[in-house]
């Protein structure tokens, strides 16, 4: 009966680490875009807070790209959403307005839907779309940017993370997260 029970535990303990999806955190990555065949790379940093509950958060974030031909700094800032599909995945929602400066100045506003989900104890995926619409000096855009997302656990509070999306460009980061 000792060991029934001990397993028992284990399974309520380890399923209430799995469905544990912070939405309020620091990240620190370096990213790498490539916009056809030319590479810039730099710095992201992330920030994201709950409000009220982990319903609902605010998110923004600086990127600065270094290239020779220019300097490029996008800053971002956005409200989002969640709501739970099962004990384990969320259904996100954002809103954001993104402003770059350097190479061609450029002003966007993103919707995005996706989901977030912890396959295994130390394991969490993500997968999103976002509908974009670019309001440059130049002309008007619309694109769609898919984007997946893995984070490991190191301890409770920190996680490796490793992203790509693909729209315009293709991006690649790799960093880390702090869980607050």
């Amino acid at each position: 009966m000792k060991k029934i029970i001990t397993g028992f535990a284990a399974i309520v303990f380890s399923s209430s680490l799995l469905a544990n999806l912070s939405y309020t955190h620091v990240d620190v990555s370096y990213r790498t875009v490539d916009t056809d065949g030319d590479d810039v790379s730099g710095i992201r940093l992330l920030g994201s807070t709950a409000l009220f509950s982990d319903s609902f958060f605010i998110y923004g974030g600086y990127y600065k790209f270094i290239d020779v031909c220019a300097d490029v700094t996008t800053v971002n800032f956005g409200l989002g959403g969640n709501t739970p599909l099962s004990d384990l995945t969320d259904l996100v929602i954002g809103f954001e307005i993104i402003d770059s400066e350097g190479g061609e100045n450029a002003n966007q506003f993103a919707l995005s839907i996706g989901v977030r989900s912890k396959i295994y104890n130390t394991v969490e995926l993500g997968a999103s779309v976002a509908h974009v619409e670019t309001l440059g000096f130049t002309e008007d855009t619309t694109s769609a940017i898919f984007s997946i997302e893995a984070l490991f656990d190191i301890s409770e509070t920190i996680q490796f993370n490793a992203g790509f999306s693909s729209g315009d460009a293709d991006t690649l980061d790799f960093g880390v997260r702090f869980n607050l």
